[in-house]
């Protein structure tokens, strides 16, 4: 057999891979691996597809009205509708296998720029945590393709492989504008590049330095015209209020510890040591990692070819920009914890990296590391596989349960206000203002019901929905507490408040 053709099994094989791993998490889980975040990008895209462009209805608060969808970019719905309306299929799963190919691409990539080694250094995307992302509906599935993409583009200036003819730099300015328009972070991708350029600058590639300068200006100006337009639309140049972060010093820096520790273990999502098969997966992982170190330490050293050694700095150097942007913004305003959601796709690139730098400089022993790559994946798909046979074996899959979610909500009239509404209402009913009250630390204090309730398009049908969303213990206001076990629970009800 050739070695072409066994390089293409081994590619389809980790294709097929990743597609079970992430419609098996999503199909089999009640909630289809979606979060608020997700409900949010699929009711972006469905309004996308019925022809509001980028509006979604408001909370309802103080006029019922469509606002401008701002607080995430616009990239990752696009291509979801996009998705959608091609295949054609509802946003659900066109989320679900456009995450597929995202990562499919990635994957593909890496072998055509790397061969072997490159399909080595890609089992890295079917580590637990990167499945788990791609599993979810989440923007950072087109964010970690567009930052590798990137690494590899730049790692081709650095290596001299690529020149800076205008299709390339278009690619660039295509790869930077992507990450941006995927996650407002992706704003670092314009440090990384410039950085590179600067780099080109000292080896005397004067000319080549400043175009990469140019692209990075183009995509400023871009960026700075994108959240103007934010502004101007909604106030905010995220499309909200962003507040400083309520933890101190140490509660970050614990945060950030427990996160990073856990990224190095790759078999699984978040290492829990109360879990015996957990830890009976960490120690046969350790274990690999301690005697392939072993065997690496005793084996000689190779010369890393130049050209390689050009993309194995550009992945650590988009990887340790990403996380310096991320920790910096985390320190100082206030959104999701550290965790592998946060710090993945840095890791990801610091890992590909590290993989591709050990596998260039002991050729000899590559192999070796192939074994331990390869077994880090197993492991993960074992731990993921295991949770998709239990959720399969405990209950109805996503879409059973989602059968009875559209006949939960098919009384409620488009342009109605639900309270408390489960985050399944959003893309199912997107056309539903949804309505929660106010709460440390978004707000000063815990909303009062009264306030609230006061604070609703009167003119407009009100439901609550009294299901999990309405009982987060210490989240809501007591009077919010005691009006919302007023209700039966888990029951839709119209509410006439005056």
């Amino acid at each position: 057999m050739k070695d072409s053709t066994r390089r293409i099994i081994a590619t389809f094989a980790a294709i097929s891979l990743a597609a079970f791993l992430i419609f098996g998490n999503a199909l089999s889980h009640t909630t289809g691996f979606l979060s608020p975040d997700s409900a949010s990008y699929l009711r972006a895209a469905e309004r996308l597809i019925e022809g509001h462009l980028f509006t979604v209805p408001n909370s309802g608060r103080p006029v019922a009205e469509d606002e401008y969808f701002a607080v995430w970019p616009i990239g990752y719905p696009t291509l979801i509708a996009i998705t959608a309306t091609i295949i054609p299929i509802g946003t659900f799963l066109a989320s679900k296998i456009l995450n597929f190919l995202l990562l499919s691409s990635i994957i593909i990539a890496l072998h055509r720029k790397f061969g072997w080694d490159g399909l080595a250094i890609s089992t890295i995307l079917l580590s637990a945590g990167t499945i788990q992302i791609f599993s979810m509906t989440w923007s950072e599935a087109p964010f970690i393709l567009f930052i590798s993409l990137l690494s590899i583009q730049l790692g081709s200036f650095i290596s001299s492989e690529s020149d800076t003819r205008i299709s390339n730099l278009a690619y660039l300015l295509f790869l930077l504008l992507g990450a941006f328009l995927s996650r407002y972070i992706g704003l670092f991708g314009v440090f990384a590049t410039l950085l590179v350029a600067l780099l080109l600058f000292r080896r005397g590639q004067k000319s080549d330095g400043i175009k990469l300068m140019v692209v990075s200006a183009f995509v400023i100006v871009f960026v700075a015209a994108y959240l103007s337009i934010n502004e101007m639309l909604t106030g905010h140049t995220t499309g909200r209020a962003r507040i400083p972060a309520p933890e101190g010093n140490v509660e970050l820096t614990w945060a950030l510890f427990i996160s990073v520790v856990r990224e190095f273990i790759l078999p699984l999502v978040a290492w829990n040591p109360d879990s015996a098969k957990q830890n009976a997966l960490v120690a046969v992982f350790l274990v690999a990692f301690i005697a392939t170190s072993i065997m690496i330490m005793r084996s000689r050293a190779s010369t890393i070819d130049s050209r390689r050694i050009g993309y194995i700095l550009s992945f650590l150097l988009v990887g340790l920009c990403y996380l310096g942007a991320i920790v910096f913004l985390r320190w100082n305003s206030h959104f999701d914890i550290f965790s592998y959601r946060l710090i993945d796709p840095g890791f990801i690139m610091i890992f590909l990296g590290i993989s591709l730098y050990f596998i260039s400089k002991f050729r000899r022993n590559r192999f070796h590391i192939y074994c331990l790559l390869l077994l880090a994946t197993a492991l993960s798909a074992f731990s993921h596989s295991y949770a998709i046979i239990s959720n399969s074996t405990r209950g109805p899959g996503y879409f059973s349960e989602n059968h009875g979610r559209i006949n939960f909500y098919r009384n409620i009239p488009d342009g109605a206000i639900v309270l408390f509404a489960d985050i399944h209402l959003w893309y199912l009913r997107p056309s539903i203002h949804v309505a929660y009250p106010m709460y440390r630390p978004y707000s000063l204090e815990n909303e009062p019901v009264e306030d609230f309730l006061a604070s609703l398009d009167q003119s407009k049908r009100i439901f609550i929905e009294t299901g999990n969303r309405a009982y987060v213990p210490e989240r809501y206001h007591q009077s919010v507490q005691r009006f919302v076990r007023s209700f039966p629970r888990d029951r839709i009800i119209e509410i006439h408040l005056y």
